[in-house]
C-alpha cells in the first residue's frame, strides 16, 4: 500500500511539474510510443532504471551517477528533483550546458574542477591520513620494526592486520633484529581472513633492491607470473586492487636478490564491489580535473560526452582508454627465433629455382667476436646454396687479420686490400669476387637471421623479385634484441626522404651490373645511393615481412644514435638524391628534413596551374568563414578559386555571410545544392558543374589553414604524373594529430594514423614528418588531378554518401596505378565533425553501419591482405604503429 501511495504521489509530482516532456519521450522512444503506454507511467516503471531521460532538460544517468544518495534510496530519479533537489540546488546536465554558453568555458570549468575537488576530498583526506601514518611508522622505524611470526600481528597506528596469518616463508633469515633474503627466491605466503575479489592494500616494503615488490595471488597456492602484480619498493603505496576471482592466498616476493629488507607494513583490507567502482571512479575524476583546466576543448567534449552517455558510462569510456594506454605500454619487442620444420626442409628440396646467394662484406679493423658472430649467422642459414666474399680494407687491427687468416672454408672467399679503399672500393672488391645470380649485403658487426636466405629464395621463386629487403632489429653488446623496424612495401615517395630499407637487402646480379656497383663519392650512404639506382631499374621490388637482419648496436656503428659515427653520411645521403632528381630528370631541390638522416624533395611547381578549392558547408556561418579567410590570409599560391557550395542551408546569418564573401574576394564563388546531404553528391556536382582548375582540392568547412604554403606543398606532388592523392597534416585544435595519413584495416576498416600525439611527435621511424606513400588520405584536405577525379566518375554517390567516400575513392586511384602521397608540410586544423555532428543517432549508426559493410565488400582484398603500407606486425587495434 505505501509502495503504491509513493508512487501516485511520485506520478502526481512530475506530471504537474511540467518537467515531463511527453513529446520529447515519445519521440525519442519509439517503443514506447508503440506501446500506446502512459509516458509518465512508463517512466516511472521502467524508464528511470533503463536510462532514458523524460526531456532534454534532465538527465537521468547524469543525476543518478552524481547523486549517489539518491541511486542507494531508489527514489525516482525525476520525481527526486521536483520534490527535493530543487530546492537543495541540485543541478541537471542540462542547467551545466547552459552554464557552459552563459558564462563560458572557462569559469565553467573551474566550476567543474571545484565540484570534482569536492567529491574526491574526502577519499583524498583518508588518504593522506593514512600516508602520514606510514610516515610515522618510518620514522619509527628502528624502535618499531615488523618481525616475521606465523601469527596475525596488530599495532596501534594500523587500525587493522599488518599481516594476515603467515602459513609459508621461504629463504628469509633474521641477523640481528633485521630480515635478510637468503637468495633471489625470497618469499611470504600469507592466507587472506576470508577469500575476496576486491581489496585496498597499505604497504610500506623497504629493501636494499630499488625495484618492485611482487605480490602473486591464487585461489589455492598455485602461483604464476601471470597472476601478480607489482608495487614500487621503498615507497608508501595506498591503492585498491580486483581479481578475475576471489582469491585466499598472497606470496608476497619483496627482494629478488640477496640482501636486506623490511616490511614496515602490510594491510590488506577486504572491501565490496560498490567501494572499488568508487574508488576507482575518483581515481578516474582526478585525471579529468587534471586535464580540463590545460585544455578548454576537452571540457566541450566532456559535456558532450556527459550528455550522450550519462557520468557512470563517460568514466567507463575513460577507463577503457587508459586500460588499453597501460596494454600498449607494457607492450615490449621479443624476437623469437623461428625453427626449422621437416616441412621447410622438403620446401627448400622441391625449390624450382635454387640461386647461389653471394655475400658481400667488407671488413675493416673490426673487433673478432663480433666478425666471428656475423659469419657464423651466416654459416647458419637453412639455405646452403650461399657463399661469402670478404674484402679486408687494409686493417690494421692484427687480431681482425689474424682472425681472417684462420679462416678455413670452400664457401669463404676472401681478399686483403694493399691498401685502404673505403668502404665503396672494397665493396666493390668483395663483388668482384661473387659468382652468385643474387648478391646480398651484411655488415661485419652485424647478424643475419637462420631463416634470412631462405626467405630470399623463396620469395624470388614465388614473385620473380630481383630487389628484396627486409624487416629488421637491432641486437645489443649483451645479445639482446630491440628497436625493431617493421616497415612498409616498396615506398617511392619514402625512400626519397630517407634509406628505410637498411638491412637485409638481395638483389640480382643482372640488376646491378645495370645499374652499376658502390660509388665512392658517397661513402656513409653508399647504400642509400645504391637503392636510388637500383630501384629505378626495376619494379619487381618484394619486402618480406619479417625480421631477418640484426643491426648490432655498438659504438661505432649507426646503430648506437651517435650521431659523431659517419658524419659525412648525412651530406652524402643529400647528395645521392640530387644525383637522383638529376638522374630522373627532375627539377626539384633537396633539403635537410627535421631530423638526421631524413630530407624533403621539394619539386617545382610547373605552368602555375589554376588549383580548384571545393568546401561544402550547411549553415554554421562562422565556420565557412574561418575556413575562407585562412585560405585567403594565409595561402601564398594565388593562382586558385574558391567553390563553396552551401546545401540546404536555413539560417538568415548563412545567407548574410555568403552575400559577404561574394564580395570579399573575385576568386570566391557560392553554390547552392539543396539536396538532402550526400557528401559525395555534392563534390560531384561542384566538379562536373563549376570547377575550372586542373586540379582539385576537398577541403572541410571545419578546416582552418596553417602554412602558407599548403597549396604548393600539395601541387608539387598532385603534378607529378605518377601521383594520385595528396593529403596533409591535420591537427585537432589542442594541437595534437587528427590525420597523418589513413591506414587500411585499423577496426576492420580504415583509420588514421598517429591519432592523438603531440604535433612536434616524430611517430613511428618519423613518418609524422617525412612524404610518403600512404593507401588513402582523408578527404577534409585531399588534392587531386581533375583528370583523375573525372576518370573515376568522382566519389561514389550510391554506396558512400557521408563516410569512407575518401577512403574508397583513394583506393580507386592506387588501382588505376597510381601513387597516394601524405605530406607533412601541409598543416591546417580540423575541427572533426563540427559542421555535420557525430554519429550519434539512430538513423546515422544505421546508415555508417551499411556504409562500412558496403566498403568491406567492395575493398575486401586489400583488407584481407593488408595495408601494402603498413606492416602485419603492428597492430589493427588503433593506428599507433605498436606492436601486435
Amino acid at each position: 500500500m505505501k509502495k503504491y501511495l509513493r508512487y501516485k504521489k511520485y506520478y502526481k509530482a512530475i506530471k504537474e511539474s511540467g518537467l515531463f516532456d511527453v513529446k520529447y519521450y515519445l519521440f525519442t522512444y519509439p517503443d514506447v510510443r508503440k506501446m500506446g503506454v502512459d509516458p509518465i507511467k512508463h517512466y516511472l516503471k521502467f524508464g528511470a532504471d533503463e536510462g532514458r531521460n523524460p526531456s532534454d532538460e534532465f538527465d537521468t544517468n547524469f543525476y543518478l551517477n552524481t547523486y549517489s544518495d539518491v541511486r542507494e534510496s531508489g527514489v525516482n530519479p525525476l520525481a527526486h528533483y521536483i520534490l527535493y533537489g530543487k530546492d537543495e540546488g541540485r543541478n541537471t546536465i542540462k542547467k551545466l550546458v547552459q552554464e557552459i554558453h552563459k558564462n563560458g568555458v572557462k569559469k565553467t570549468n573551474q566550476k567543474i574542477a571545484k565540484k570534482v575537488q569536492k567529491k574526491i576530498m574526502n577519499e583524498e583526506l583518508q588518504q593522506q591520513e593514512e600516508l602520514q601514518q606510514l610516515k610515522e611508522l618510518l620514522k619509527l622505524k628502528e624502535s618499531l620494526k615488523l618481525k616475521l611470526v606465523p601469527k596475525k600481528i596488530r599495532n596501534s597506528l594500523i587500525r587493522k592486520t599488518v599481516l594476515p596469518e603467515i602459513v609459508d616463508i621461504q629463504n628469509t633469515v633474521l641477523k640481528d633484529g633485521s630480515l635478510f633474503s637468503a637468495n633471489e627466491d625470497t618469499n611470504i605466503t600469507i592466507k587472506l581472513p576470508s577469500p575476496s575479489k576486491y581489496f585496498k592494500i597499505v604497504s610500506s616494503i623497504v629493501s636494499d633492491n630499488q625495484g618492485a615488490t611482487q605480490i602473486y595471488y591464487s585461489e589455492n597456492k598455485n602461483f604464476s607470473e601471470e597472476r601478480s602484480v607489482k608495487f614500487k619498493s621503498n615507497e608508501p603505496h595506498i591503492g585498491y586492487i580486483t581479481f578475475e576471482s576471489p582469491i585466499a592466498y598472497l606470496r608476497i616476493d619483496a627482494i629478488n636478490r640477496d640482501g636486506k629488507f623490511d616490511i614496515l607494513c602490510f594491510d590488506i583490507i577486504k572491501v565490496s564491489s560498490v567501494r572499488y567502482e568508487i574508488a576507482k571512479d575518483i581515481s578516474i575524476l582526478k585525471r579529468i580535473k587534471s586535464q580540463i583546466d590545460q585544455n578548454p576543448y576537452l571540457v566541450n567534449k566532456l559535456f558532450l560526452s556527459l550528455k550522450r552517455y550519462g557520468l557512470k558510462r563517460t568514466i567507463n569510456k575513460v577507463k577503457t582508454k587508459i586500460r588499453k594506454t597501460k596494454i600498449r605500454k607494457t607492450k615490449i619487442y621479443s624476437y623469437i627465433q623461428p625453427k626449422l620444420t621437416g616441412k621447410i626442409i622438403k620446401e627448400i628440396k622441391r625449390f624450382r629455382y635454387k640461386p647461389l646467394i653471394s655475400i658481400i662484406m667488407p671488413v675493416y679493423n673490426v673487433d673478432p667476436k663480433w666478425l666471428d658472430l656475423a659469419i657464423k649467422s651466416i654459416g647458419n642459414q637453412w639455405y646452403d646454396n650461399w657463399e661469402l666474399c670478404i674484402a679486408d680494407d687494409k686493417s690494421t687491427n692484427k687480431n681482425t687479420v689474424n682472425y681472417l687468416k684462420n679462416i678455413n672454408s670452400p664457401k669463404i672467399k676472401i681478399k686483403f686490400l694493399e691498401k685502404n679503399l673505403n668502404i665503396s672500393g672494397a665493396s666493390n672488391e668483395a663483388l668482384k669476387l661473387a659468382n652468385g645470380e643474387y648478391m646480398a649485403l651484411v655488415d661485419n658487426d652485424d647478424e643475419i637471421t637462420p631463416n634470412a636466405l631462405y626467405e630470399v629464395v623463396k620469395a624470388i621463386n614465388n614473385t620473380g623479385a630481383d630487389f628484396i629487403y627486409s624487416d629488421e632489429d637491432k641486437i645489443t653488446i649483451d645479445g639482446s634484441f630491440c628497436d625493431p623496424h617493421f616497415k612498409p612495401d616498396f615506398s617511392p615517395d619514402w625512400l626519397l626522404s630517407c634509406n628505410y630499407i637498411t638491412h637485409f637487402s638481395c638483389f640480382s646480379k643482372i640488376l646491378i651490373d645495370k645499374s652499376g656497383y658502390f660509388n665512392s663519392n658517397y661513402d656513409g650512404a653508399q647504400d642509400y645511393e645504391l637503392f636510388l639506382r637500383l630501384t629505378e631499374q626495376t619494379n619487381k621490388i618484394y619486402h618480406i615481412t619479417k625480421v631477418l637482419y640484426h643491426w648490432r648496436r655498438i659504438e661505432t656503428s649507426e646503430a648506437s644514435g651517435n650521431s659523431e659515427v659517419k658524419p659525412e653520411s648525412v651530406n652524402n645521403g643529400k647528395k645521392a638524391l640530387e644525383s637522383a632528381m638529376l638522374r630522373r630528370n627532375i627539377k626539384a631541390t633537396v633539403k635537410n628534413a627535421n631530423a638526421r638522416h631524413f630530407f624533403k624533395i621539394e619539386y617545382d611547381i610547373v605552368d602555375n596551374p589554376l588549383v580548384s578549392i571545393i568546401i561544402a558547408f550547411k549553415d554554421k556561418p562562422e565556420l565557412i568563414k574561418m575556413c575562407i579567410e585562412s585560405i585567403l590570409n594565409k595561402s601564398t599560391y594565388a593562382n586558385y578559386e574558391i567553390l563553396a557550395i552551401s546545401n540546404d542551408s536555413r539560417q538568415k546569418e548563412t545567407f548574410d555571410e555568403m552575400d559577404r564573401l561574394k564580395v570579399l574576394d573575385d576568386r570566391i564563388n557560392i553554390y547552392e545544392y539543396n539536396k538532402p546531404f550526400n557528401y559525395s553528391e555534392i563534390n560531384n556536382f561542384a566538379v562536373r558543374s563549376h570547377a575550372c582548375g586542373g586540379h582539385i582540392v576537398l577541403l572541410n568547412n571545419d578546416v582552418e589553414i596553417i602554412s602558407s604554403k599548403w597549396i604548393e606543398e600539395m601541387l608539387m606532388h598532385s603534378q607529378r604524373k605518377e601521383i594520385g592523392c595528396v593529403g596533409g597534416k591535420l591537427y585537432y585544435p589542442n594541437d595534437t594529430i587528427q590525420h597523418a595519413g589513413v591506414v587500411i584495416g585499423i577496426g576492420g576498416v580504415a583509420d588514421h594514423s598517429h591519432k592523438f600525439y603531440d604535433k612536434n611527435d616524430f611517430g613511428y621511424i618519423n613518418r609524422l614528418n617525412t612524404i610518403q606513400n600512404v593507401s588513402a588520405v582523408t578527404g577534409a584536405c585531399l588534392m587531386v588531378k581533375t583528370s583523375i577525379y573525372k576518370e573515376l566518375g568522382g566519389l561514389n554517390e550510391t554506396d558512400f554518401k557521408v563516410a569512407f567516400n575518401d577512403i574508397d575513392f583513394c583506393l580507386r586511384v592506387l588501382k588505376l596505378g597510381y601513387l597516394n602521397i601524405y605530406t607533412p608540410y601541409a598543416e591546417a586544423y580540423h575541427y572533426e565533425s563540427t559542421s555535420r555532428g557525430y554519429e550519434d543517432t539512430p538513423d546515422k549508426i544505421a546508415r555508417f553501419q551499411q556504409e562500412m559493410e558496403s566498403f568491406q565488400k567492395l575493398h575486401k582484398d586489400i583488407l584481407m591482405n593488408g595495408d601494402p603500407y603498413y606492416n602485419p606486425n603492428l597492430t589493427l587495434d588503433r593506428g599507433d604503429f605498436s606492436l601486435r
